[in-house]
C-alpha cells in the first residue's frame, strides 16, 4: 500500500484498489485480551471477508500463535452478515485472547456495515 492509499496506517477505514480494510485499532481499543487490546486488519472485497489479520498486540506469544493458525481463517469466505452471525469457538489455552479477537473482528464488522456499506 502506497502512503498516498493509506495516510494513517490506523486510520479505521483504508483501501488498497478495490479491497476495502477495517483497522481496528482506534476503536476497539476497550477489547480487551489477555494483555491488552487485540487489534484485527479485516480485508473485505464486495461485502466479502477476504481475510483477517493480527496487527501487533501485547497477548502471550506462544498462545497467540495458537489464535492466529486456528481462528484467523474462520470469517475467510463469509460475507459481512454471515461473518456477523457464524457462532466461533475460542481456542483451547488462549480463551481470553481467542475472545477478545473474536469481539474485535464482531465490531470491526459493525463499523463496517455502519460506515461503508
Amino acid at each position: 500500500l502506497s502512503a498516498q492509499t493509506v495516510p494513517d496506517k490506523f486510520a479505521p477505514i483504508q483501501h488498497a484498489g478495490d479491497t476495502t480494510i477495517v483497522c481496528t485499532k482506534t476503536f476497539g481499543k476497550d477489547i480487551r485480551g489477555f494483555q491488552r487490546d487485540t487489534p484485527v486488519k479485516i480485508y473485505l472485497l464486495k461485502d466479502q471477508v477476504v481475510k483477517v489479520e493480527a496487527m501487533t498486540n501485547r497477548e502471550t506469544r506462544e498462545y497467540f500463535v495458537k489464535v492466529k493458525e486456528k481462528l484467523m481463517n474462520a470469517w475467510n469466505g463469509l460475507t459481512v452478515k454471515e461473518a456477523k452471525a457464524k457462532k466461533v469457538d475460542t481456542v483451547t489455552e488462549a480463551t481470553v485472547s481467542a475472545r477478545a479477537v473474536i469481539e474485535t473482528v464482531q465490531r470491526g464488522l459493525e463499523y463496517y456495515e455502519e460506515n461503508v456499506k
